[in-house]
């Protein structure tokens, strides 16, 4: 075994492989001080699923707000929050923010969240804050959730705030148990739990990062950024913007004409039944016929909205106006909801008996309405159906410009925000002169605690058993073997302070 003590970038050690053939080392480096470069801190953040199907929908992180404007004034972020970044799963993930400048508002951090159904078991007996072995009930439950705990990529329980990580060869399926947790783990601690406590699957491996003074404003692909208001929370999603016709947005609600005799109805998005991209307006247009021979429109259009935890609540205000004829208007307009299966047939909330308007072509405002759904269904929308008088060129349109969905609190993911955490953000390139062939790790790190890089068996992992990605300078099968004779290993990552590296490997002969 080899030791070496990194105190700067661009170090270099020298390696004996004393064998006669290429071997492969195991590479274990641990940061004793944070870089002068990169980020330097990071909070963890577990969430799970409580629904027994998938959720996936933007979501914000930082659990209803962040005070970072005590970390800004602490000079640990940035004030406009251009270092403050999501890492998911051993990479940066796209986020948006809202208020990160404000003086008084909490910070809220938007990300596209995807998580599979819940996965769950419960404890049988007291779990001992010095316990290593976790025994679970043995009912149908406990089996299927051991069995999928053999099978998923990140290896993370949580039990009430407690991380605890596992191996998959851990799980005991006929005892009913997992053995050899590590306890206290992703930055918190060891305590004590009494039985029949529920035990949670953490699905994604989820941190804040920030402290890069360096840092610039991350490249978000906008295609993407949900577009919902980021003033919005979890429970209560504001609208202004609705729809957008060049890309699946999060959050966005879809056009639908379900049916129209003329073929002249229509959606539209903008002010006076006009369109824009994004939307501005939930519109919809319902058009007679130009002659005679097919004069009277009947048809069904709407914008649906959808979400996995279900809808308890819509408020919205608008316009409507009748063109052409002032009596002629459909049977319904305005607020729908889908009852939960087996059901299938749409349920009227709400249809405005004051419409159609009094006078022709004029839009007329109406003030916000403010319904609560019952069940909680996952599915509402706005709907135009029926159809018009026999008046050729008769046109009925109705909009809402400003729409709130409050979600049902009782489906949403659990999330919690950990406590902040000194870390060294390796950005690491380590090649071997012998060779030419280099290795690349990103990563954050906690301090005096190990990443290692396992060349023997192709895989990196930190102190906690977070996997953690390698880039390979070629396309190759070994990762980085050491020649035989003298190897020159070079260490760069601007910044570096002070990193201990341990070298091991077996010398071997043909």
């Amino acid at each position: 075994m080899d030791s070496w003590d990194i105190t700067a970038s661009g170090d270099s050690d020298a390696v004996t492989n004393s064998g006669n053939i290429n071997v492969a080392p195991i590479f274990t480096f641990t940061p004793t001080t944070t870089k002068t470069k990169g980020y330097k801190y990071r909070r963890y953040i577990p969430t799970y699923n409580v629904l027994d199907k998938s959720y996936i929908s933007p979501f914000d992180i930082t659990n209803g707000g962040l005070d970072v404007q005590s970390l800004i004034n602490a000079n640990k972020m940035q004030a406009d929050g251009d270092d403050f970044r999501v890492w998911q799963n051993g990479s940066f993930s796209d986020r948006w923010l809202y208020e990160m400048d404000s003086d008084s508002d909490p910070a809220l951090c938007w990300i596209n969240l995807s998580l599979s159904p819940k996965k769950e078991g419960t404890t049988l007996s007291t779990f001992d804050s010095d316990d290593i072995t976790l025994v679970f009930t043995q009912t149908r439950n406990s089996l299927e959730f051991l069995r999928e705990l053999k099978s998923v990529n990140n290896n993370t329980l949580l039990i009430d705030s407690e991380a605890l990580v596992y191996t998959s060869s851990n799980v005991n399926l006929l005892n009913y148990q997992i053995t050899n947790v590590s306890r206290g783990q992703k930055n918190t601690t060891a305590v004590s739990h009494s039985a029949s406590t529920t035990v949670r699957h953490i699905e994604h491996d989820l941190w804040f990062l920030y402290g890069d003074s360096d840092a610039t404003a991350p490249d978000a692909d906008s295609d993407f950024q949900p577009i919902i208001n980021l003033s919005s929370t979890n429970l209560l999603w504001n609208y202004t913007n609705f729809y957008d016709k060049d890309s699946e947005r999060p959050g966005e609600w879809h056009q639908e004409i379900q049916a129209t005799k003329t073929g002249l109805s229509y959606l539209y998005t903008d002010s006076d039944g006009g369109f824009v991209n994004p939307s501005v307006k939930l519109g919809l247009s319902m058009v007679g016929g130009t002659d005679f021979q097919v004069a009277n429109e009947s048809g069904v259009l709407d914008w649906l909205f959808y979400h996995p935890a279900g809808v308890t609540n819509v408020k919205y205000s608008g316009d409507y106006r009748t063109v052409d004829s002032d009596d002629s208007w459909p049977a319904t307009v305005g607020l729908q909801y889908l009852p939960p299966y087996p059901s299938a047939q749409w349920t009227l909330i709400y249809s405005d008996s004051n419409f159609p308007p009094a006078s022709s072509d004029s839009w007329v405002s109406f003030d916000s309405f403010d319904y609560a759904i019952p069940g909680s269904p996952e599915s509402v929308r706005f709907v135009m159906d029926g159809q018009l008088n026999s008046v050729i060129n008769a046109k009925a349109q109705w909009h809402a410009d400003t729409v709130f969905v409050s979600l049902d609190s009782d489906n949403v993911p659990v999330v919690s925000v950990g406590a902040e955490n000194a870390i060294n953000f390796f950005e690491f390139v380590l090649t071997n002169g012998a060779s030419g062939e280099y290795i690349k790790v990103v990563s954050p790190c906690a301090l005096n605690t190990a990443l290692t890089v396992d060349c023997v068996n192709k895989k990196a992992y930190l102190a906690d058993e977070t996997r953690v990605n390698v880039i390979l300078s070629s396309n190759r099968e070994a990762w980085l073997d050491l020649n035989p004779g003298v190897n020159n290993l070079n260490y760069v990552d601007v910044g570096t302070a002070a990193v201990t590296v341990t070298i091991t490997h077996r010398d071997r002969n043909l």
